[in-house]
């Protein structure tokens, strides 16, 4: 029996996204991480088996929670906020076999806490996998959101920023960064 993670039900809500804060001290322009000199950090998850570049080491943290369905997943979180303005997140959830994930719900659940809207879609790969993402904009945020499932998992990457302070080639190379390790 195979897990689903699909669109069309009730999902469970990744709850690392709630209590996201973000610092508004002056930022300074980041060099891409695709760039050499940037400086930015491979970040490495064993138990994630994924890798990810980052301008510094984030903190992780786990915790299990409820869908609506009343079943457990447990997800894990790695977030940088820099305190710059600017916040970059690679988070997983596990799910037990059979559990089926609404990311629409997730998404429109992030937006309605954000106090934003989705402004576009984003259908794109990363690594060959299919990468479902928007971006949402709040009245000083705005962040890119990218989804992935493989099997019972599903992988979150997210770059968010001041509005002013939004680089998309930044989001870009963030999220094309990162890497499933097998």
């Amino acid at each position: 029996m195979s897990s689903r993670i699909v669109r069309g039900c009730r999902p469970a809500l990744i709850a690392l996204l709630v209590a996201l804060t973000v610092g508004t001290a002056a930022a300074q322009p980041l060099r891409p991480p695709d760039d050499p000199s940037s400086g930015w950090q491979r970040v490495v998850s064993q138990e994630g088996r994924f890798s990810v570049l980052m301008p510094e080491q984030p903190k992780m943290s786990t915790g299990t929670f409820q869908t609506r369905s009343n079943r457990p997943f447990r997800t894990t979180d790695y977030t940088l906020d820099r305190n710059d303005g600017r916040v970059y997140i690679v988070a997983y959830s596990d799910f037990e076999e059979g559990t089926t994930v609404n990311v629409d719900d997730i998404i429109a659940s992030f937006a309605n806490r954000m106090k934003g809207k989705v402004v576009s879609r984003i259908r794109t790969t990363i690594k060959g996998h299919p990468l479902d993402g928007v971006e949402v904009e709040s009245a000083d945020y705005r962040f890119r959101l990218g989804f992935f499932a493989i099997g019972a998992r599903l992988y979150q990457i997210t770059y968010g920023a001041l509005g002013d302070r939004f680089s998309t080639s930044e989001a870009e190379a963030f999220m094309q960064s990162f890497s499933l390790s097998p």
